[in-house]
């Protein structure tokens, strides 16, 4: 019996204790609860009131101006410190978009203009070739060169002022120092210094003008009395540096040389054969020098150069006329002995000083 009062009274014990227990931790829960909410209440309620308030900012006063009211210190807005630092960039963000889109407007505008522009210009007359001037012509006309540039009516933004040098070049090998010049008053000017013709070298019918630098020219225009050279021969030709598809070139050339009729059929001819060698041009002229009665030279590409004699015969000095006057005393000589046995030649050689001969057919 008295046990199980005791029982009885140890549970009733524990079960108090237990309902205290569970009271006692539901006041502290509640307790950090609203510690919790009062805490976060004040945060909020802190920074409401920190973006609310303006934050004043002074200016640093300038010693060289008197204090006015400009000079005072004005506020400044600032970002606060627990405000939210992604709204700006944002703005920053959309600021940049619309000027970038701007700009792309702009210059869309700007290119439709200026394509407008290029193709009002293009159409128009005032910028088509209506007068083509050529400077510095004597033996060609100013039609023949036109005819061959064919630019009447063209668009002066199409033309390239270096293929135009080049056509002239290769059409009129006489010219040199070509200069075009293309203003926009739809006109061209060309300037060109024309070679001029002092020798005629003719072969097998075929004849070719040299100048005074001993360039080739085409027979063209009218001239004057010249010296005149004939010969069964091409003069030897001088070629300027070439590379080795140039000279392949130039052989070919010499191989069908030979069946032309003449080189002017081809203006292709003068652009590898552009001039002779300085050696014989110097010789051709220090040759009329020395017999200025003699109008007419000839050449032989074995025998070099000489003249016809009036008493029947032909008479060649050789390539080299550094000793002409001791060619001249044999050649005197060598004359005097075929007379004086009766003989008649047909060609004498003094190409050779010390080993002269002669022929009778």
């Amino acid at each position: 019996m008295k046990e199980t009062k005791a029982r009885g009274y140890t549970k009733n014990k524990m079960f108090a204790k237990s309902r205290k227990s569970q009271s006692r931790s539901e006041y502290l829960r509640q307790k950090k609860l609203m510690d919790e909410k009062r805490r976060v209440d004040h945060i909020a309620h802190r920074t409401n009131r920190i973006q609310q308030q303006p934050i004043m900012r002074n200016r640093i006063p300038s010693i060289f101006k008197h204090k006015t009211q400009s000079s005072q210190t004005k506020p400044y807005p600032q970002t606060p410190r627990f405000a939210n630092p992604i709204q700006p960039v944002k703005e920053k963000k959309s600021i940049i978009k619309n000027i970038r889109l701007s700009w792309r407007i702009l210059s869309g505008i700007l290119t439709i203009l200026l394509i407008s522009i290029i193709m009002t210009a293009w159409r128009s007359p005032d910028f088509h070739i209506s007068e083509v001037e050529v400077v510095g012509l004597k033996r060609i006309k100013q039609e023949e060169v036109q005819g061959i540039l064919n630019l009447q009516g063209q668009s002066i933004f199409t033309l390239q002022p270096k293929l135009i040098q080049e056509s002239l070049s290769l059409a009129f090998p006489e010219f040199k120092n070509i200069e075009v010049t293309v203003n926009l008053n739809n006109r061209i000017l060309i300037t060109a210094t024309e070679r001029q013709p002092i020798v005629t070298w003719i072969t097998n019918n075929n004849i070719l003008w040299i100048d005074e630098e001993g360039y080739l020219i085409p027979v063209r225009g009218e001239v004057g009395e010249m010296l005149m050279i004939e010969s069964q021969n091409y003069p030897e030709f001088y070629y300027p540096a070439l590379k080795e598809n140039g000279v392949i070139e130039i052989s070919k050339y010499h191989q069908k040389r030979n069946d032309w009729k003449s080189p002017l059929q081809s203006t292709q001819w003068f652009k590898y054969h552009q001039q002779i060698t300085p050696s014989l041009f110097n010789s051709i002229i220090k040759l009329s020098e020395l017999i200025p009665d003699k109008k007419v030279l000839l050449y032989d590409s074995h025998r070099g150069l000489g003249w016809n004699d009036s008493r029947g015969w032909n008479i060649f000095i050789g390539f080299n006329l550094e000793n002409i006057n001791e060619k001249w005393m044999m050649y005197e000589k060598v004359v005097d002995e075929l007379l004086r046995r009766g003989i008649q030649p047909t060609m004498i050689s003094m190409e050779y000083l010390h080993a002269p001969y002669f022929r009778l057919d």
